[in-house]
């Protein structure tokens, strides 16, 4: 009894943690300027593509 337990508030945090997580992220998100993270998202993706043209 005492493991299965255990492994269910294992699982309730886990799932805490995830929606705090999100929460989070979409918050940054929304409060960032959606043309900024496009562009910062664009130049990574970019950068990405040149090394692996070059290898």
């Amino acid at each position: 009894m005492t493991k299965g337990f255990f492994i269910y508030f294992a699982l309730c945090i886990k799932n805490r943690m995830f929606y705090v997580l999100n929460d989070s992220i979409i918050a940054t998100f929304s409060s960032l300027d959606l043309r900024l993270v496009l562009y910062n998202l664009a130049e990574i993706t970019g950068k990405g593509q040149r090394t692996s043209h070059k290898t």
